[in-house]
C-alpha cells in the first residue's frame, strides 16, 4: 500500500484537490487500485447539495484521473511528465457518493502512447459500481 507520502511524490495535486488517499494494490504498467475517503466534514458536502450531501461526480472523475496518472508516473521513464485530462468517454453514473463512503477507484491501462493514455475505470463503494467509463490522458514533457 502507498500511503499519502507516496502519493506526493507521483503527483502535483495538493490538498484540497488531491483526490487519493492510498494506492492500494498495481501492476505497474497495468493496472491500480486507489480509495478516496469521502468524509461527512467535507466542505464540498455542505454545498453540494444542502440536506442530501453527495459526491460530485466531476470529482469522481478527477479521482479516477489522478490514479491514472499515479499508475503511469509509477513507470521511472514517466517521472518527469506531466499528464492532464484528454477526453472523458462513455462515463456513467449508476449511484450517489454519500457521505463517509470508502470511494474504491480503479484504472485499467488499455493503450499506451508517447504522448497520451487510454484507460478504463472503474469506481465502486463496497460492492456497489458507481461510475465507469473511459479516460484518456495526455502528457506534456520530456
Amino acid at each position: 500500500m502507498l500511503g499519502r507520502t507516496e502519493i506526493f511524490k507521483l503527483l502535483p495535486h495538493r490538498p484540497p484537490m488531491l483526490m487519493l488517499d492510498f494506492i492500494t494494490a498495481y501492476e505497474a504498467g497495468k493496472w491500480i487500485q486507489g480509495v478516496k475517503q469521502v468524509m461527512s466534514n467535507d466542505p464540498l458536502l455542505a454545498g453540494h447539495f444542502p440536506g442530501q450531501p453527495i459526491f460530485p461526480g466531476a470529482l469522481v472523475i478527477e479521482a479516477l484521473g489522478q490514479l491514472t496518472v499515479a499508475l503511469l508516473k509509477l513507470d521511472p521513464a514517466n517521472a518527469d511528465r506531466l499528464y492532464l485530462f484528454g477526453g472523458v468517454d462513455k462515463m456513467r453514473f449508476t449511484k450517489m457518493v454519500q457521505p463517509d463512503a470508502e470511494l474504491i477507484l480503479e484504472a485499467r491501462l488499455t493503450r499506451v502512447t508517447a504522448t497520451a493514455a487510454v484507460s478504463d475505470v472503474l469506481a465502486r463503494v463496497g460492492d456497489q459500481v458507481v461510475a465507469k467509463g473511459t479516460l484518456v490522458t495526455g502528457s506534456v514533457g520530456p
